[in-house]
């Protein structure tokens, strides 16, 4: 829940313009509410939300800031917003403290536990990570002297994973609720430790794909964090917290020692011991063992029983694409792709799901979609309509959904039979409502018809209040009493003759287990089922029932292990048992606002100037044209990221080509760029100056040194089209140009102005355990026009157009890649683009202007060939050799995978006429593992070897030799 800029490479690649747009809606207008300690900012429908937020973050601050022994500086900027379907938030440090917040709150089957007011809960953990990260001490204070506010001066946010995210989490659950107080959560350590299978701390860094992948980091980082404060007391941990801030950055882990008087790798050893004793006393004698129906691991979620035996459900992975999936007769059968959600219903002639599309090219909003199972095609049903969880009547003419709301989550009941007929997605305006039930701060989930569609059960539960299976009549009344428990009741089911409920429960501090209740009946909520790793989503079958369960690899399909009724017979009797899973009796800390009514907070419309100034810089030093360069760089963004501006500049510290002499020692070279980023047409305007140092040939034929100044000044707009599926792009640019080339004794200059436009499209996809994009293409053209000015007003045009396709080879994850590329320039000498060909560095992306657009051809060196016109065709398949996964203990470097590449370039660049003849091939073979560095930072390293023949024989055959950081197209 974090967000992090861990490197000043990764920093500085933000800067680039064109920028894409920001990340909100462009519709939202937000206004700003400010309090002693915070500044919230949100959009218009939250101002009830936001109000309390303000109380609340208050409150967390005043409980929070003694405990962590931290006050930040100046207020900390919080977004609320309501533009995801899918409860989340993270923060950020740099360049001032930061919180945002998806105000949709969670439902009792996320991994998020037991919280009766889930605004308080996530506030109170984003602001841990606030309290954690913005710390300087020692030689970091001097460094934020410095450089102000900037990655380097803050040493914590250059931990591991596992101990950001673990800090957080364990500082949510300190007032009796959060995640160390769920069963299911504490499953993720308790099932790896069960199965011998406890991770190793160099995995939890940063970078995991097998499962606990991110979950990890969470579940064992706030597990040791729980230890060491159970072990060592609390103070300790805080106290870690204070030490680390004044190491340097990617060596924090030897705080440790100076705090515990052990090193990391001690301490985690000792909470390995201590965990695998506790799963081992954990283990209930003769707990059932239900029947595994699948082996997909990772997330499987909400199964639904068709009336033929069939069990649908979704399920997600690093494999491939989020999916819907049909068991029948042990045929697992794939069926149609499905991205997010959580919802889904059976009905006679179409399965219904929701799933999340991204909207204005900002948040994931949820819809309704239909597999029609005669035509085997699915078809959007509502559009931006914010609805979750849809469950079909029997007789199929209602549809019982659940719509996201600010804070909320509304009950509806709509007219199945028209929305169905309705030729186009309907919105949110024109849904066919029959019925909805919701007061302001209630979240439902999961409805339910009963057998013969006269009653609902839902998981409800309203602010402050318990956790709840509420029985309602088809007009939404109340039926009977609901059903409640101090922890989370959820993913309720009907017995078949209506007269019985079957729920997930975790009321009794273990993972979930599967409770029976009578309907309207006086008889409490019975245990029927907990087998090891717990039970959720629980739906009938025809001889019991099938389940949702818990392993070491992930959540999978179970059925009740023996036949008939087992799991309606010989109940076991409940103890609502009022302690945590730990076994410590929980006093929970509810943050309880007071109630802004009576003294509202002050609104005003937002503004982006106050975080707009500049709050540090970054130094950096390149290498180029021989010379050493030294410089530094700042950028400026309000926190709604509308206005984005940077500038940075170098100078050379040492002489190199025999041209330096010809440059000004005072004279840096520098960038600025300014986008305005709200509208998805994001305007933007830049200004460089930068010198080149060549050797030249005069007109005698001898060498010279030569200096090349480019200054420049562009303006455009650039528009991005963002879906899960694709992304498309266009951008249209003016620029004005100096070219100015310097001998000794002769200076001359070129003025001339350009018009350029480009084009890209992405349809790829590339999965956790894939080498390689997998399917699909990515395609671009640019065009570009130049005119001088004065003299002879000379003009040129260019275009390029670039096309890579990639293709499953049907074994193990490998991966044809293929490439066309090419580019033709016309107009006058000199004016015209020349475009350079060879090289062993990878080309850029689709859509990018330059002379080495289309460059990869590998064997030859860097620009070895030149010409007016350039084409090029590019080969490769990619095999994995082996997913390593493993990391060096606290270091920041993870290995992910190794793969090999065999491939062949064919590219020929000339000016007037071509003879394929003398076109120039390379081939060879490349050595590449995926890594992740400073705990965050995915690169591609590569080795490779490549022989090069020149079909002209202008260039003799050879080979080269190179590495390479990065990816070749």
């Amino acid at each position: 829940m974090s967000r992090r800029w861990l490197a000043a490479a990764v920093l500085l690649a933000l800067f680039a313009l064109p920028a894409a747009a920001g990340p909100y809606d462009p519709r939202f207008e937000f206004h700003t509410i400010r309090t002693p300690h915070f500044q919230i900012h949100f959009h218009s429908g939250e101002e009830a939300v936001a109000a309390r937020l303000a109380g609340i973050a208050e409150q967390v601050f005043d409980r929070l800031a003694p405990l962590l022994g931290h006050v930040p500086v100046g207020r900390t900027q919080v977004v609320l917003v309501h533009q995801n379907d899918q409860p989340n938030g993270f923060a950020m440090i740099v360049p001032w403290n930061a919180i945002e917040i998806d105000a949709v709150p969670p439902v009792g089957s996320d991994e998020l536990g037991n919280t009766d007011d889930w605004l308080a809960y996530v506030f109170t953990h984003e602001f841990s990570h606030v309290l954690h990260l913005d710390r300087s001490r020692g030689w970091a204070s001097v460094a934020r002297a410095v450089f102000g506010r900037t990655e380097i001066a803050f040493p914590n946010l250059t931990q591991p994973e596992w101990q950001i995210e673990g800090f957080a989490t364990f500082v949510e659950s300190l007032g009796g609720q959060g995640r160390l107080h769920a069963g299911d959560f504490l499953e993720v350590v308790d099932a790896g430790a069960r199965a011998g299978r406890f991770e190793p701390l160099d995995r939890l860094n940063g970078g995991l794909i097998d499962w606990p992948s991110g979950t990890g980091w969470y579940a064992y980082g706030a597990r040791f964090h729980d230890y060491l404060a159970r072990a060592y007391g609390t103070d300790r941990i805080m106290a870690l917290a204070k030490r680390t801030s004044g190491r340097f950055p990617y060596f924090t882990s030897g705080a440790f020692d100076s705090v515990y008087g052990k090193t990391l790798a001690m301490l985690w050893r000792e909470f390995e011991a201590s965990e695998m004793v506790s799963a081992r006393e954990g283990t209930t004698a003769g707990a059932p063992t239900a029947s595994r129906l699948t082996h997909l691991g990772f997330r499987v979620s909400t199964p639904r029983v068709d009336s033929d035996g069939a069990i649908w459900f979704s399920a997600s992975n690093p494999h491939g694409f989020p999916a819907l999936y049909r068991l029948r007769a042990s045929r697992l059968e794939r069926v149609v792709d499905r991205y997010g959600g959580s919802g889904l219903t059976v009905g006679r002639d179409v399965v219904l799901f929701d799933q999340v599309e991204i909207v204005r090219g900002a948040g994931l909003s949820s819809d309704l979609y239909a597999f029609d199972r005669g035509r085997t095609s699915v078809r959007r049903l509502t559009r931006e309509a914010r609805l979750v969880d849809p469950d079909l009547s029997p007789d199929g003419t209602r549809l019982a959904v659940v719509r996201t709301q600010p804070a909320g989550r509304e009950l509806l009941i709509l007219d199945a039979t028209t929305l169905l007929a309705a030729r186009t997605p309907v919105r949110t305006g024109g849904l066919p409502i029959v019925a909805r039930l919701g007061n302001e701060g209630d979240v439902f989930a999961m409805p339910r018809w009963s057998p013969d569609g006269t009653r609902l059960a839902v998981e409800r539960r309203r602010l402050h209040g318990p956790s709840e299976i509420a029985i309602l009549n088809s007009d939404l009344s109340e039926s009977v009493a609901p059903m409640s428990s101090r922890g989370r009741n959820t993913t309720p089911d009907w017995t078949a003759d209506g007269g019985q409920i079957l729920f997930s429960s975790d009321r009794d501090g273990g993972p979930f287990a599967l409770f029976r209740a009578p309907v309207g009946g006086a008889t409490s909520p019975v245990k029927v089922l907990a087998p090891t790793g717990g039970a959720l989503s629980p739906a009938r079958t025809a001889d019991g029932v099938v389940f949702v369960g818990y392993t070491v690899a992930g959540s999978d399909l179970f059925a009740e292990p023996n036949s008939s009724q087992a799991v309606f017979a010989n109940p076991q009797p409940v103890i609502d048992n009022p302690q945590s899973a730990a076994g410590n009796p929980t006093q929970p800390t509810t943050v309880n606002p007071q109630p802004t009514n009576g003294n509202p907070q002050p609104t005003t419309a937002y503004s982006p100037w106050p975080t707009f100034a500049p709050r540090g810089w970054l130094p950096f030093v390149e290498q180029r044209d021989d010379r050493w360069r030294l410089g530094g760089s700042v950028t400026a963004f309000d926190v709604l990221q509308r206005h984005v501006a940077t500038l940075s500049a170098t100078w050379a510290v040492t002489d190199g080509a025999d041209a330096s002499a010809l440059v000004p020692a005072s004279r840096p070279d520098w960038s600025a760029s300014y986008s305005y980023a709200r509208w998805q047409l994001v305007p933007f305007a830049s200004a460089s100056d930068r010198t080149s140092l060549f050797d030249a040939l005069d007109q005698n034929g001898g060498v010279v040194p030569l200096a090349e100044r480019e200054q420049d000044v562009a303006g455009g707009v650039y528009r991005t089209f963002r879906r899960v599926r694709w992304a498309q792009s266009l951008l249209g640019e003016a620029r004005l140009d100096r070219i100015t080339s310097e001998i000794p004794g002769a200076r001359a200059s070129v003025d001339r102005t350009a018009l350029a436009a480009a084009w890209t499209i992405d349809t790829t996809r590339r999965y956790g355990y894939s080498v390689s994009a997998e399917h699909g293409l990515r395609a671009g053209a640019t065009a570009e026009g130049f005119k001088e000015t004065g003299g002879d007003d000379r003009t040129a045009e260019d275009v390029t157009a670039d096309v890579r396709a990639y293709v499953p080879l049907g074994f193990s994850r490998a991966v044809l890649a293929l490439r066309a590329a090419g580019g033709t320039s016309s107009g006058a000498t000199g004016v015209r683009r020349l475009f350079r060909l060879g090289g062993n560095d990878g080309d850029p992306s689709p859509g990018t202007f330059g002379d080495d657009a289309v460059s990869l051809l590998r064997g030859f060196q860097n620009g070895e060939f030149a010409g007016t016109h350039v084409a090029l065709a590019n080969l490769e398949a990619r095999i994995p050799l082996g997913w390593p996964q493993r990391g060096w203990g606290p270091w920041p470097i993870f290995i992910r995978n190794v793969h090999a590449t065999a491939f062949a370039d064919v590219g020929h660049a000339w000016r007037d006429t071509a003879s394929w003849a003398d076109a120039k091939v390379g081939a060879g073979g490349e050595l590449s593992t995926d890594v992740v560095v400073f705990f965050g930072v995915p690169l591609t390293w590569t080795a490779g070897v490549a022989w090069g023949h020149d079909g002209a024989g202008a260039v003799p055959d050879q080979r080269s030799v190179y590495f390479r950081v990065g990816r070749s197209f």
